[in-house]
């Protein structure tokens, strides 16, 4: 059967992008979201830098929350409410947003893992290939640029973003199957009941990881 992302339509591109784009893939989000503009962009590749640095530090072992079979980290909440932030929240609701981001992010990587899904060595060096494909092209020079300031070389960049795509490779290919057995299973269902029955499939997810936040 044909890739189910490459199937259908925007809805499942955009749960897709939505779920495992923003903290590692950003050159997608600056195509797909709301970075547009450079200077979002710009500011957004600092904020990236910044957690790669700070992830190598004491700060980087700091949990926001834990659940049943899995642990979410500080810096990555704290950069996802900068995230939302950048793209005109305010404080609290870019709070609320991380927090659901984060949950629902981490609750779908643990059934994945549950379910046998897991980054090999190959598969992520031919996952950071491809990105380094894209990110070559010459319509991402700029962005190209704004890595390398930012992160004082590229391959400080896809350090990081190999980190990032140990999580987020399993919950790629966890959601296509998910989408491809759904197609499978309802050959006349449209974009919105898959989009539906996502949503269902998340709060399963995240009420099952009973995620408690970590006293500060």
């Amino acid at each position: 059967m044909q890739n189910y992302v490459a199937s259908r339509n925007k809805t499942f591109k955009t749960i897709l992008i939505a779920l495992i784009g923003i903290l590692g893939l950003f050159l997608v989000v600056g195509i797909y979201m709301k970075m547009q503009q450079n200077e979002k962009l710009k500011e957004w590749t600092k904020i990236v830098a910044q957690t790669a640095k700070d992830i190598k530090t004491e700060k980087g072992q700091e949990l926001y929350a834990k659940g049943k079979t899995v642990e979410i980290p500080q810096l990555e909440y704290e950069q996802m409410v900068q995230y939302y932030q950048l793209n005109g929240m305010k404080e609290e609701e870019a709070k609320e947003n991380a927090d659901i981001y984060v949950k629902e992010r981490y609750a779908i990587y643990a059934d994945a893992v549950q379910n046998g899904y897991a980054a090999t060595k190959e598969e992520l060096n031919s996952y950071i290939d491809e990105l380094k494909k894209e990110m070559h092209e010459n319509k991402n020079k700029k962005t190209r640029q704004m890595v390398e300031e930012a992160f004082g070389t590229e391959d400080a960049y896809w350090e990081y973003e190999e980190i990032l795509c140990e999580i987020d490779l399993p919950i790629r290919n966890y959601i296509n199957d998910l989408g491809e057995k759904f197609q499978e299973e309802n050959k006349n269902a449209k974009d919105e009941d898959w989009e539906k029955e996502f949503n269902k499939l998340k709060e399963e997810m995240v009420e099952k990881e009973n995620f408690q936040l970590v006293k500060k």
